[in-house]
């Protein structure tokens, strides 16, 4: 009555399945408290194997008893996963809720693409400061340069009409509006 490979294989499948759902952080502790009630059970069937080798029979209440333990232990293992993910959960609800909440009241007028700057992963205000810091020195640093990583398009003219050096406007790098512009200023000469 021992665990075969198939059984010990479908023992697995089951906890991998049940820890699917479980975050990464915790899914490492879940495999192990997993795995040591898995060796419990196989050592308590191979007790009950032993028991029967011995010529002592077996019971319905022996195996009633060893089957309802690996259950029981089973549940266990997922009730303290999901309960540790629910904990998780909530820390990382509390700690996006600490950043929304203080760069609405100190970073509003910044372009969002700067938030960025501003930790994920912490509520510790001295940490949003700096990174508020950062936010703000990445936003002057482009309104110095005047780029704001936008670059203008290249149509082969300082402007729409107008010639390039060469003396031709390339119409295919237009705009339909550059193209309609272009003529306008072409029909009125």
């Amino acid at each position: 009555m021992a665990l075969d490979e198939k059984d010990k294989k479908d023992i697995q499948t089951i906890i991998d399945d049940g820890l699917a759902g479980a975050g990464e952080q915790f899914a490492k502790q879940a495999r192990t408290a997993a795995e040591t009630a898995m060796q419990d059970l196989t050592e308590k069937v191979d007790g009950l194997a032993g028991k029967q080798t011995a010529g002592e029979g077996l019971t319905a209440d022996d195996v009633k008893k060893v089957v309802d333990e690996a259950v029981q232990a089973g549940f266990t293992v997922r009730d303290e996963t999901t309960s540790k993910a629910a904990e998780e959960s909530e820390a990382q609800k509390k700690i996006g809720d600490a950043r929304k909440k203080f760069i609405e009241a100190n970073a509003s007028k910044i372009p969002s693409a700067y938030h960025q700057h501003i930790p994920f992963d912490t509520e510790d205000e001295d940490a949003l400061k700096a990174g508020l810091e950062k936010a703000q020195e990445a936003l002057q640093a482009d309104a110095a340069s005047g780029d704001y990583g936008i670059k203008a398009a290249d149509i082969g003219a300082s402007a729409p009409g107008q010639a390039t050096d060469g003396g031709a406007v390339d119409l295919e790098k237009m705009s339909p509006t550059q193209k309609i512009a272009a003529g306008l200023t072409e029909s009125g000469k």
